[in-house]
């Protein structure tokens, strides 16, 4: 009796560690959601409002260039409190689904830094700024969905959980490629030529 009661002491005392430890892991993950959804969704308004600035006429506005200014501070700020986030939770992953995603993340990033750094100068294309803006905002949510890929029947629940989340992210996104376009060529003073219509036709 005294040696079952120490089996099952034990196998409890494991499943509490368990769940603690994945209870722990849930909460870096909801964390890391978050951060990534704040800073996609900074860095899509950074996208419009750089997209204004490249095709101004003539100076563009002071207010829309502190406005670019604004945005691009608090995107990077939470692209780093989700980068600290992502590494607790790669220290307590194993699956390299996740790792090649932040890899992508890593490349995604240095280019949208690089094309962010030509916009106050007007010296990108708008086509590649947000090409770059839109490929690092995609691939933050390819990192937060590899992060809740589930493995386990728990993990399936939290999973599900977060599905509305993303697609309501996901939604925001297609609204502010659409902001983008739709700025970019009010700034310019140009109709919108087949191209962009079909690309905003597209979102919708």
């Amino acid at each position: 009796i005294s040696g079952l009661a120490l089996i099952l002491g034990g196998v409890r005392i494991w499943a509490a560690w368990q769940e603690r430890s994945l209870a722990g892991r849930y909460q870096i993950m909801n964390e890391l959601a978050g951060h990534l959804n704040a800073a996609a969704g900074f860095q899509a308004v950074e996208r419009g409002t750089g997209a204004v600035i490249l095709n101004s006429e003539g100076q563009p506005p002071a207010e829309i260039v502190k406005r670019f200014d604004d945005v691009s501070r608090k995107g990077q700020d939470a692209v780093q409190n989700a980068r600290r986030a992502l590494g607790e939770l790669l220290a307590r992953t194993a699956g390299d689904g996740l790792k090649r995603q932040a890899e992508e993340w890593d490349k995604t990033l240095a280019s949208a830094a690089s094309a962010r750094m030509r916009v106050p100068t007007r010296s990108i294309p708008t086509a590649d700024w947000i090409a770059a803006a839109g490929a690092n905002i995609a691939q933050e949510f390819a990192v937060r969905d590899a992060a809740f890929a589930p493995s386990t029947q728990q993990a399936k629940v939290l999973w599900y959980n977060t599905i509305v989340r993303s697609d309501v992210a996901t939604l925001c996104e297609f609204a502010g490629q659409e902001r983008a376009t739709v700025g970019s060529h009010i700034a310019a003073g140009k109709p919108l030529s087949p191209q962009p219509l079909k690309a905003l036709a597209g979102n919708r």
